[in-house]
């Protein structure tokens, strides 16, 4: 399943899944409300990006807490911010250090100016997924293309699926929409991907880097490189946060470096229960009715609870040791799909996981998915892209009914997108383990 007839596959999954389901899912829920429904669908985030419509869900906490440390302050930013005012800035101070040149322009730390850059990174990912996609199909049927770089018209068409793909993908049009730097993230794990890819190993590692700025539960990606003997990768790991972290020490302090730990040790033992945390803790929250579910709290995190607690402490093990140390060969050798499973489990142990933040997915799929073609045990292939299309609809779409579980035992239906990660990721470890796996993974 190669060339044209895989492209309009890929066109026809598209039309059904963006256009047919979301249609369908607002007239279900009109029909279930009695009333024109309030609740959007993929659709409608898709039109905000292209009319440019955004929020500030990242830039406003940013700026307070980037103010409050260029002013003298005896009380650490976490302990002031976060524990005493209520403001939900979770971010490290390290990821302070890419608003400072902004900071430093006028004109160019403004929401408009923010979301105008996450415009381009969303336009970004579609390219890189575009890349991702094209490379690994031109592997998978090397044998049609012996150059190894497709027609000019392959290419093309490839790249209007990844941009059509990107735009109807429910987290990265969300996470515009509101105003993330998930956007920034999901950009720099596409190059991640495809640095890997062409054999750039260092650059792979400085993208993680990057990563890791922002987003410093993913440092765990530096032991997984340590454990499998990816020296390039810890290096360009180690070129581009050593760096930051020093900047970071110097420009706001030790003191506030160590209050973000009290942070992260807060949240780790409450979690959210709302229903757009899309994790183990948001979905244990949501079972025992622990919590707002469906109204936003801006100021409170979930009641403690000692059974949501210990279970999203123990999937959270589960998730990590699996990544790191099953199996422990082909260290040296270390794939791809190695990787990512890394990337996807250190997201999903998080115990809070919004459903922006499986942006990341989309150019994991532009890899899985020629990978899963490349598979020559046809039963193994099928079953592949079983779990790669329930997967990507689970991921890629907003189910507004599901909300009308929320006051009921099935409310575990709400964590829809939780549950495609699981398939994706289950998808990840089957090309690890496949001995029909396409060689060069």
């Amino acid at each position: 399943m190669h060339g044209l007839r895989l492209h309009r596959r890929l066109a026809a999954f598209l039309l059904i899944n963006a256009v047919a389901l979301n249609l369908g899912l607002a007239w279900a829920d009109s029909s279930a409300t009695g009333l024109r429904s309030k609740r959007p669908t993929s659709l409608h985030f898709s039109l905000d990006y292209l009319r440019r419509v955004a929020g500030s869900d990242s830039w406003t906490p940013m700026r307070r807490a980037l103010a409050y440390l260029h002013e003298p302050h005896a009380t650490p930013l976490y302990s002031e911010l976060f524990f005493r005012q209520g403001v939900k800035f979770q971010y490290a101070p390290t990821s302070l250090l890419l608003l400072e040149p902004l900071r430093r322009v006028p004109g160019l730390s403004t929401d408009a100016s923010l979301n105008f850059l996450s415009w381009l990174a969303v336009a970004g990912t579609a390219l890189w997924t575009a890349r991702i996609l094209s490379l690994g199909l031109s592997r998978v049927a090397r044998a049609a293309r012996p150059a190894g770089r497709a027609p000019r018209a392959t290419r093309i068409a490839e790249t209007l699926l990844a941009v059509g793909f990107t735009l109807s993908f429910y987290p990265i049009v969300r996470g515009f929409h509101i105003g993330q730097i998930q956007t920034w993230i999901n950009l720099l794990l596409a190059a991640l991907i495809w640095t890997w890819m062409t054999d750039r190993k260092r650059a792979s590692g400085a993208l993680a880097g990057l990563v890791c700025a922002i987003k410093p539960t993913l440092s765990l990606l530096l032991i997984w490189g340590l454990l499998r003997k990816q020296w390039r990768f810890a290096t360009g790991w180690a070129l581009v946060v050593l760096p930051i972290a020093g900047l970071s020490l110097g420009a706001y302090g030790l003191a506030n470096h160590v209050d973000y730990v009290s942070v992260l040790a807060f949240i780790g033992r409450h979690g959210e229960s709302f229903h757009q945390n899309q994790s183990m803790n948001g979905l244990l929250h949501r079972l025992f009715f622990n919590g707002n579910n469906l109204v936003w709290n801006a100021k409170h995190f979930a009641p403690y609870h000692p059974v949501v607690h210990a279970g999203t402490v123990i999937s959270s093990l589960a998730l990590v040791g699996g990544a790191l140390f099953i199996p422990r060969r082909e260290h040296a050798g270390a794939t791809l799909a190695d990787l990512l499973i890394a990337v996807m489990s250190f997201t999903l142990a998080a115990p809070i996981v919004w459903d922006h933040h499986y942006g990341i997915a989309l150019p994991i799929f532009a890899f899985a998915l020629p990978a899963t073609l490349g598979v020559t045990d046809r039963n193994s292939m099928w079953h592949g892209l079983g779990l790669l299309g329930a997967g990507f609809v689970l991921l890629s779409t907003k189910f507004p009914m599901a909300d009308l579980a929320a006051d009921t035992p099935v409310n575990f239906l709400q964590s829809y997108l939780f549950f495609g990660a699981l398939l994706l990721l289950w998808q990840l470890y089957r090309l690890r383990h496949d001995p029909h796996r396409p060689d060069y993974l």
